[in-house]
This record gives C-alpha cells, sequence and structure tokens, in this order.
C-alpha cells in the first residue's frame, strides 16, 4: 500500500488504483477516470487511442506545436545573414518565441523554480557580464544571441514536457528523425553526397558552406545536418539510453530495436568523442543490470572511480587526463593536441579567472595554427572565467543528482529516470574532449530541460519520506 494526499488528508491507496490514478499502469491499459473534482491528467493521454496508432497520431496528442516547430528548425540546415548575424530556422524560432516562453516560465507553467534554472540564469547573466567587460557594448548582439541560445532550449522543455506521455512522443519524434539521418548519413560516409543539402539547396543557402571530408576506416566522416561531424555524432548518442527503455506500446521497453539506428546514425559520425558516449552508457546500463541485487552498487562504482583515477595518478608518468584522453582518440597524434590543448588553456584560465578572455585568440606557439579548443567545460571557463565554468557545471551536476535521488519505486519511471541520467553523464564525460555549439547545443539544451516532470510524477505519486517512511525505503530500494 502507498499513501496519497487527498482534501482530507493521507489516505491508503493500492499500487493499481495509485497506476490508474496517474496514468502509470502499463501502457496499454484503460485510462482512469479522474478523481471527482479534478481535471483528466494529461499525462494519462499515453494509455488512449492515440497511443497504439501511428507515430503522427501520437505527436499530435502530446507534443505541442512550438516544440515540434523548434525540433523540426533544429533539423534543417538552411542559413542567411542579416547585418552580420547568421540566421538559421532553429534561431529565428528562438528569436520569435523567446519572450512568450519566458512569460509562460515566469508565470508557473513550468512549475516551481527549481536549483538548475537557477544556476542556468547565471551562467547567462555572468557570461553577459564577461562579454561586456571583453569587448563592450559592442558585443551586445553576441550577447543577445547566446543568452537566447542558452535559455530557450531548456525553458522551452521545462514549459512544455511536463508528462510522460509528451516526454515519450518527443522521444517517439526523435527516433523518426534519427532513422531519417541515419540512412542520409550513410549515403554521405560512402558516397561524399550530402542529400540533405542538395534537399534544401533548393530553397536557399545551407550549412557547412565548406564541410570538412576527412576519411576514417575509408569512410567520410558525415555532416547530415548538423555543422560538423562531431556534433553530429554527440546530438545522436543524446538518445541511446532513453530510446534503450523508452516503453512501447506493449508496455515493454524498446531496448535494440530503437537504438540500432542510434549506434549506427552515430557510427557515421566516425568521431571517438560521440563513439565514448555511446559506451559509457551501455557500460553503465550492464553495471546496473548486473549489481541489480546490491543496494550500494552506484556508491561502489563512485568509489571504484576514485579509486582507479588516484593509482593511475600514482603508477603512470602521465596525468589521469592524459591517460584518458590517449584512449579516447584514434590516434596519438591527435591525444597529444588535445592534451596540449587543455595545459595551454588552463594556462589561459589561471592567468585570466574571473572574466576570461572572451572571443579573444588564445595565446599558443606559432605553429599551432588553429584555435579550435577540442574541450567543452575547459572553453567555458578560457572564455567566462572560472565562475562562468562553475555555473554551467554545476547546472548539471545539480539537475543529474537530484534526478537521481528520486525515490521511484515504479519500475518504468525508474528505468526511464535512469536512461537520462546514464545519457547526460556520457555526455559531459563526452564534452571533456569535444566542443558542441550550434543546434547541437540547443538539442542538447532542450533535451536536459525535458526531464521536469519526473520531479512532478514522484511529487504526485508519493508523500515525501518524512510523512510516508514506507514509501521513502521503497525508493532507496529502487535506486
Amino acid at each position: 500500500m502507498a499513501y496519497t494526499r487527498y482534501p482530507n488528508g493521507w489516505q491508503e491507496e493500492s499500487a493499481r488504483t495509485r497506476g490508474q490514478r496517474l496514468g502509470t499502469t502499463r501502457l496499454n491499459a484503460a485510462p482512469a477516470t479522474p478523481a471527482a473534482g479534478r481535471g483528466a491528467d494529461p499525462g494519462r493521454a499515453a494509455d488512449g487511442p492515440a497511443r497504439r496508432g501511428s507515430a503522427a497520431g501520437v505527436l499530435r496528442e502530446k507534443l505541442p506545436v512550438s516544440v515540434i516547430v523548434f525540433l523540426s528548425a533544429v533539423l534543417v540546415p538552411l542559413t542567411m545573414s542579416i547585418g552580420g548575424l547568421a540566421l538559421t530556422p532553429a534561431r529565428i524560432v528562438m528569436i520569435l518565441l523567446i519572450l512568450p516562453v519566458l512569460y509562460r516560465y515566469v508565470t508557473g507553467a513550468a512549475g516551481r523554480a527549481r536549483a538548475e534554472d537557477i544556476l542556468l540564469f547565471l551562467y547567462a547573466a555572468w557570461l553577459s557580464l564577461a562579454m561586456l567587460v571583453y569587448g563592450g557594448f559592442g558585443q551586445i548582439e553576441f550577447i543577445g544571441i547566446t543568452v537566447i541560445e542558452t535559455l530557450f532550449p531548456f525553458l522551452l522543455a521545462r514549459c512544455f514536457i511536463r508528462t510522460e506521455a509528451q516526454y515519450n512522443a518527443l522521444l517517439q519524434m526523435m527516433f523518426v528523425a534519427i532513422c531519417v539521418l541515419m540512412v542520409g548519413a550513410a549515403i554521405e560516409s560512402v558516397t561524399r553526397v550530402r542529400i540533405f543539402n542538395r534537399l534544401f539547396d533548393i530553397v536557399g543557402s545551407t550549412y557547412p558552406t565548406d564541410p570538412s571530408y576527412e576519411k576514417r576506416f575509408g569512410l567520410t566522416r558525415a555532416h547530415t545536418v548538423f555543422q560538423h561531424p562531431i556534433i553530429y555524432g554527440v546530438a545522436m548518442a543524446v538518445f541511446f539510453a532513453p530510446l534503450f527503455y523508452r516503453p512501447t506500446g506493449d508496455g515493454k521497453i524498446g531496448g535494440i530495436f530503437k537504438t540500432f539506428p542510434v549506434v549506427m546514425a552515430t557510427f557515421f559520425s566516425l568521431s571517438t568523442g560521440a563513439w565514448l558516449a555511446l559506451v559509457i552508457q551501455g557500460g553503465l546500463m550492464v553495471w546496473d543490470k548486473i549489481f541489480n541485487v546490491i543496494k550500494a552498487r552506484w556508491t561502489i562504482f563512485l568509489w571504484l572511480v576514485v579509486i582507479s583515477y588516484v593509482v593511475i595518478d600514482l603508477l603512470s608518468d602521465r596525468t589521469p587526463f592524459e591517460v584518458f584522453i590517449s584512449y579516447a582518440t584514434l590516434n596519438q597524434s591527435t591525444a597529444y593536441w588535445r592534451v596540449l590543448i587543455f595545459v595551454l588553456g588552463m594556462d589561459v584560465v589561471w592567468a585570466n579567472p574571473v572574466f576570461g578572455i572572451g572571443l579573444a585568440d588564445w595565446p599558443r606557439p606559432s605553429w599551432m595554427h588553429s584555435a579550435s579548443v577540442d574541450n567543452f567545460w575547459l572553453l567555458q571557463a578560457m572564455r567566462y572565467g572560472i565562475l562562468g565554468f562553475l555555473f554551467s557545471a554545476l547546472m548539471w551536476l545539480v539537475l543529474l543528482w537530484k534526478l537521481a535521488r528520486i525515490p521511484f519505486a515504479n519500475e518504468r519511471l525508474r528505468l526511464q529516470r535512469n536512461a537520462f541520467v546514464y545519457a547526460f553523464s556520457a555526455i559531459a564525460v563526452s564534452l571533456c574532449t569535444v566542443h558542441v555549439w550550434g543546434t547541437a547545443s540547443y538539442l542538447i539544451m532542450f533535451m536536459l530541460g525535458s526531464a521536469s516532470w519526473m520531479h512532478d510524477a514522484a511529487d504526485d505519486a508519493a508523500p515525501s519520506g518524512k510523512d510516508d517512511p514506507a514509501a521513502r525505503r521503497r525508493g532507496a530500494r529502487a535506486r
């Protein structure tokens, strides 16, 4: 038995009754009648006929138009320039909708403000200040578009992905998109024909205007609709674990069928950073499966990571970061280059710890012609100072930590939560070896904001641990 809050206090409620009320019974079960005095729970839309219908029917039923428009715009590789500002379909959508989305957030459409929201706003404020210090009011245009790109995708998801049904419809939409991108990536990788660009060239200019056709293993690295193969691969890898654990129409998890297109789409990027994200997610999933009977399995896992770091630091003549990079790249020359970038980049950080260097070129030897920094986290510190890095990194850490601590007793919800934490923990590690920007960064930020419904599901499903010790014990076992 569980306890549920009613107007006259906490009352016992069976698991099935609670599941029907919250829409968390098997996905093919009939929907329950809403409790008296309450409107129909939108999360229960997952049980209706639309759930068993076509993918298009599912999207019309559950995903708001603004979400569909934004995600579609992200996948269109068109670009134009107005007054020196490069505009893509995704940027146009964000500029047009940022004020309505901010209004919805401020008026409570996303629920109460959470710590990760506050950290994201602090990050946006700090990068604005850092850029003003760097370039004065001449940087207003850059500051404005960067703040919009930082806030909009996350807040859009916070405001409009509010139920499990909407989250699963989002994953279904992206599954269809990934299947299409996988086919295009395979063609591009084998023939160097960028079919999406050829299609949209009929409408206008496409990006990248000067693509790199680097070959690895006899194949060309695919861009598809993204600016670079690396960010294409990372964007695809985000969906590996979430699609694996996404429920299907018969209540089972998606499994290998849903993840095969993700693996293949990521493969054709031929990027070790993207492959690394897949490997980490797979490793976390296997760890959880093998040691599921051990309550403290994740504490043990974290201690093993710490011990491994210390052992490598003591026994190797290289730093643990250098060892990690050497195994996370396809060749040693790339590993050496990334280690050198990290060392020189940290020199920049320590020399400019408060506001960073903005968009200024960073000092390096004359034979290092490229100013590229293949480390997302390092670049945050270089551009916006240590506080800029901390606000960004803490936003990710707090979001994932709070999700990991939700005491889900429902197995399906627990697995979906775990999948999300696996995916973004892996992406966070992968970002130590790559930098993401443009449409891939929009997609990642949107997905980061799409998990807030899990907090609401936990808040609605059971009373707090203080009022219901049994629920707290069940939650601890579920973790």
